[in-house]
């Protein structure tokens, strides 16, 4: 139930670490230049506008003001602020001029000074940062925190309101940069995590079912190793523990593991079957044979992840503690659960899955 709560983040402080240098790089840059990251929004017009005319200019200006007083972003700079400058300054630097001109003759020759003034252009610097050449898209930048998922998610569904509802008609926008790609990669975490566990563990029943020569036998066998990745993924967001980029590798992994313990003792239960002896008999003799073999493996196993947790990047060491407890949980699983399940229901599957290696119809 709490899988269903579990959180997908990408802290930066979390990614990096507390005591990253690039963190405290950041922090300095915060307290002392800048917001450290920046989202920009790209405002595309529409055929008949031109970016000259005082009201397109008016049109950047207030959607970067309605942008920037979005929680966590803002100052919001555009070209409609460089030419304001400009304007202030061929007036002899009065601040009472610093806005837009009234007349497109005079906002094209503001353009024209402030390309002058900004120069750069051949390698994309200068006023090509800000507007195409043809006129026809704008950039507008914000500053911005480095933000968690939630506040995150809520801001670009703001931005996304805002340039729907504020830009005149034939005008579109879109949200790119650096602060975009991180709501996006958050996004690609939680699809990607749910579809390699899916595939995955479509792979390993079809791989199972092969060697068993059971299709039933093998969803036998996906249940202890599943639940594992289950509980743990469960267990991390009781804890209050986000899913980062280093452990949605979890899962898949877990699964990987947990399969080959299931599949060690499994194989040992079909050959006691062979034997003759009875079910109970068999999984008794399976868990005694192959368990210490399991616990030395697993326990090896859960030793050298656990080392990652003492890494000083947040997502390694998130990556290998999850991971490490995931592994005792397959373990148990397998010992524990997989018995259990096999004493249940084993008179339920068909008998020849256990002696036939041909696929079950």
């Amino acid at each position: 139930l709490s899988m269903t709560r579990l959180e997908v983040d990408a802290r930066f402080e979390e990614l990096y670490g507390e005591n990253s240098r690039v963190v405290r790089w950041a922090r300095f840059v915060s307290e002392h230049l800048r917001r450290p990251d920046t989202l920009e929004v790209v405002l595309e017009l529409p055929a008949d506008a031109a970016l000259a005319d005082p009201a397109s200019l008016e049109a950047v200006a207030g959607t970067a003001r309605a942008l920037a007083a979005i929680d966590s972003l803002g100052p919001a700079r555009s070209v409609a602020d460089w030419v304001a400058w400009t304007h202030r300054l061929v007036r002899g630097d009065d601040p009472q001029w610093q806005r837009i001109a009234e007349s497109r003759e005079d906002n094209e020759a503001l353009l024209g000074a402030t390309r002058l003034l900004l120069g750069g252009e051949s390698d994309g610097g200068g006023l090509a940062r800000w507007v195409t050449t043809d006129g026809r898209a704008v950039r507008i930048s914000l500053e911005s925190e480095k933000t968690p998922q939630g506040p995150l998610r809520q801001a670009m569904a703001d931005v996304r309101q805002r340039l729907d509802a504020g830009l005149p008609p034939g005008w579109s926008g879109e949200a790119t940069g650096p602060l975009a790609v991180v709501h996006d990669m958050i996004d690609a975490i939680r699809a990607t995590q749910l579809r390699s566990f899916a595939s995955a563990a479509l792979a390993v029943w079809a791989v199972v079912a092969i060697f068993l020569g059971s299709m039933r036998w093998a969803l036998l066998a996906l249940v202890p190793t599943a639940l594992p990745v289950v509980v743990t993924l469960g267990a991390m967001s009781a804890l209050g523990l986000a899913l980062d980029v280093g452990s949605a590798m979890v899962a898949a992994v877990v699964l990987g593991i947990a399969i080959d313990d299931t599949i060690h003792l499994l194989e040992h239960f079909r050959r006691r079957l062979r034997s003759g002896a009875d079910e109970s008999t068999a999984i008794a003799d399976a868990v005694h044979h192959v368990g210490r073999a399991l616990v030395t493996t697993s326990m090896a196993l859960t030793l050298g992840f656990t080392a990652l947790a003492f890494s000083p990047w947040k997502s390694v060491a998130s990556f290998g503690l999850v991971s490490a407890v995931a592994i005792v949980g397959a373990l148990a699983s397998c010992l524990l659960v997989l018995p259990a399940l096999v004493s249940a229901l084993g008179r339920h599957l068909p008998a020849s899955a256990a002696s036939d290696p041909g696929l079950e119809d």
